[in-house]
């Protein structure tokens, strides 16, 4: 005969035979997480737009045909729009539709600075929080981080090493600088500052792709980063914080040059 029990974060049970008994945990399964039918089209026009090759200026499709092919109801393509737009990556023009609007489709430095002058006060509120998040996440990595998680960030550094000094390796680069970010943040071994930072680095990628095409930008990540993998490897807590704030003020700075046209190709 056999018992199940839960305790929270593992399931035990108990198998009674032969006036013996031994108790057994399983570990707990993590709950299937619930994605809302909106940021189910948001993902797939995202996905849309860059297997298609959609560049700036590109229209989408017509609502109606968008509606048919994905079998939403308007309401939720229109709510997917809306988030999309205010990322961003598409522009709802009234009686005309949408168009990308994304400063990765467009490789003029002028469309870029313009762009980011006007995302401005947006990207100023993502890095206001991020500030705050990956403070706590390193202060946390400092103490926790595994054998396993170095090695995660020192293969990171690596191949960012390796593809350095030419702007066409710019989206790999944008990601390597996001997953660098993301493993510290999972090596803080906290599920909701984990949940939340997805959050800040999905709005945060059009950034990164955008500076990463500039040439002198991927110094100003790379350097930092290696400052901070050295501090981690000490597990020297202030030294962790430092370097991070250090990190992220010059990513403010680099964003604040780009709205003022500061930048060129």
């Amino acid at each position: 005969m056999m018992k199940w029990y839960n305790n929270g974060k593992f399931f035990l049970y108990t198998i009674f035979s032969n006036n013996n008994q031994r108790h057994i945990g399983v570990k707990k399964m993590e709950p299937i997480k619930k994605v809302t039918v909106v940021n189910q089209v948001v993902n797939k026009l995202n996905e849309f737009i860059k297997e298609e090759s959609l560049g700036y200026g590109a229209k989408l499709p017509t609502e109606y045909a968008l509606c048919q092919q994905l079998d939403v109801a308007r309401s939720s393509l229109r709510e997917a729009y809306r988030l999309l737009q205010a990322q961003g990556i598409i522009t709802i023009k009234p009686g005309r539709g949408a168009f990308v609007s994304s400063p990765l489709m467009n490789d003029s430095s002028a469309f870029r600075e313009q762009w980011f002058s006007q995302h401005k006060v947006q990207y100023d509120d993502l890095l206001e929080i991020r500030e705050a998040l990956e403070t706590l996440a390193i202060r946390n990595a400092a103490q926790r981080i595994t054998k396993e998680g170095l090695s995660a960030l020192e293969s990171n550094l690596f191949e960012f090493e390796d593809l350095m000094g030419d702007t066409s390796n710019y989206k790999r680069l944008a990601e390597l600088d996001e997953e660098f970010h993301r493993i510290i943040c999972e090596e803080a071994k906290n599920q909701i500052l984990i949940e939340i930072n997805k959050h800040i680095e999905e709005e945060l990628l059009i950034f990164r792709y955008a500076m990463m095409k500039i040439d002198g930008r991927m110094i100003n990540t790379y350097t930092p980063h290696r400052v901070i993998l050295d501090a981690l490897r000490r597990h020297d807590q202030k030294a962790c914080i430092d370097a991070m704030q250090a990190h992220l003020a010059t990513a403010r700075a680099d964003m604040e040059q780009m709205a003022r046209g500061q930048y060129s190709d």
